[in-house]
Formats: structure tokens, sequence, C-alpha cells
């Protein structure tokens, strides 16, 4: 188990944020909320060096973090307008959907499930902002390298016999392959309805290394262990009980998200996120 907060989740906060002070409208992602979170230092640096924000790189990651949070919020929508009235943010870090939820998810229990250090570090920063922890949110602390996923929903109150909409945004690729695999059986188990939206990592041609978003993750002592090409991750959804399997396609982006967008936010060529509903 981890025994501090993790890097990378606190940098994709800072991305998040960046996106509401320095990109312009209409953003991909409205999220007030990532900017009360930030630390001082972590706003005084995006102040003071929003340059360090604007290079070719650094605005494919942040591009990367919004699309994949834009595009979950859409299908979880979409199932909460079907019926669905839970929802877990699988390894949620410092997500904020909790507290900037739209009219339509007012009826939504939302679980918010992490490593113990990060959720404790993110409910120390929510004290510091001053923003109250919200009516029907729950936060449960699990390590999903030691404790079967099961029995923490269980633990935590998610209803096995209710459908069940879950982001898993940025961890698959963090977790073992036979965690990863555990993670998709337990959630495919739930009633029809129930999706999922993730993110993964996809392995780059031999001899082309780690790639520079997994060297910088091993950099924060955070290295990937899964990677998968978009057909295994549909043959794993499938295998797991998953009945329908999209994958999100940088057309698709294109088409929906970043057709007249302003500023330097462009869709990017390569994505790895998958919808599976059971």
């Amino acid at each position: 188990m981890a025994a501090r907060a993790s890097r990378t989740a606190e940098g994709v906060a800072v991305l998040r944020a960046v996106h509401q002070l320095v990109d312009p409208p209409p953003r991909l992602v409205d999220d007030p909320v990532s900017v009360r979170l930030l630390t001082s230092d972590e706003r005084r640096v995006v102040d003071e060096h929003p340059e360090r924000f604007d290079s070719p790189r650094a605005r494919a990651l942040r591009t990367h973090v919004l699309l994949r949070s834009r595009w979950a919020e859409e299908e979880l929508e979409r199932a909460v307008r079907a019926g669905t009235d839970q929802y877990v943010v699988l390894g949620a870090g410092l997500d904020t959907f909790a507290y900037r939820r739209p009219a339509w998810a007012g009826g939504l229990r939302v679980f918010e499930v992490d490593q113990p250090a990060s959720q404790a570090a993110k409910r120390e920063r929510l004290r510091a902002a001053g923003l109250p922890e919200p009516a029907g949110t729950v936060y449960g602390a699990v390590d999903l390298e030691s404790e079967p996923l099961s029995q923490a929903l269980d633990r935590i109150g998610v209803d096995g016999g209710r459908p069940l909409f879950t982001s898993w945004l940025g961890v698959a690729m963090y977790l073992s392959p036979d965690a990863v695999r555990s993670v998709l059986e337990v959630l495919a188990r739930y009633p029809a309805g129930s999706g999922l939206v993730l993110s993964y990592a996809r392995p780059l041609p031999p001899g082309a290394g780690p790639g520079w978003i997994a060297d910088r993750a091993a950099g924060l002592g955070e290295p990937f262990r899964s990677f998968h090409e978009p057909d295994e991750m549909v043959a794993e959804l499938r295998a797991a009980g998953f009945r329908s399997v999209h994958l999100l396609s940088p057309q698709e982006a294109a088409d929906r998200w970043f057709g007249d967008r302003p500023g330097g936010l462009t869709a990017p060529s390569r994505i790895s996120m998958a919808a599976a509903s059971v």
C-alpha cells in the first residue's frame, strides 16, 4: 500500500486547474473546483510560469486528461438518465465531480475509491479550501492489489443488486495484469445496465523505450505495470463479461469536442479509452 498520496494524481489535478486558468472557453470540462484545490505553491507556478503549460507536449497531456473526464461524464449522464443511481470513481485522486455535480446528478450516490494516503490528502485539501464533503458522497479507502474490489465495494455500501456506473481513469496501467483482470470481472457482475469507462496504456513499438508519459510516471515512483493494445482490451472486457464495448477513436473525439475549439488543444492522434456495458 502506498505510504504517500499519488504524485501523478496531484499532477492531473494541476492540469485540470490549468485548463480553467489558461485555456480559452469553451472548456472541455468546466471545473472551477479544481482551482480551489490547488496548493499555494501549485497556484504560484501556474500564475508565474504559464509558459510551462504551453508546449506541444504539455498541451497533449492536458488534452488527454480532460478528454477522458469529458467522455466519462457524458457516458455517466446517459446512464443516469437511463436509471442508474450509483457511481464509483475508481482511483478518484482529486476528481471533483461530486463537488460540482450538475442538476441531472442530484440523486446520484457517488463512491470515491482510492488508496488511503491519496484519499486523506484530498480530504485535507477540501478542508483547506473550505469545501464541505457533500451529502451522497462516500469515501472508500482500498488497496486494489491486496483487497478484492468486490469486498471493498460491499464494505462501503455499493448495492450489488442495482446497476452501477464506474469511471476508471488513469489507474489500470499502474496495476498488474491480474489485478486489472480481477477489477473488470467484478464490475461485469453488476446487473444489466451497468457501465464502465476506462483508460489504459498501449505498448510502444520494440526499441521505442517506455514513452515520455510512462517515463515521467516512473520518475515519480509510479511505474506503469500493464499495457494493452486496443484489441487486447476489447478481449479483456468481453472475457470479463461485458456485453458491449466501444473504443473512442481520434476521429470521433475530433468530431464531438474539437471541431471549432479555440486555443491550442487539439484532438489527439492516439486514444486509449474504452466504454463497456453489461
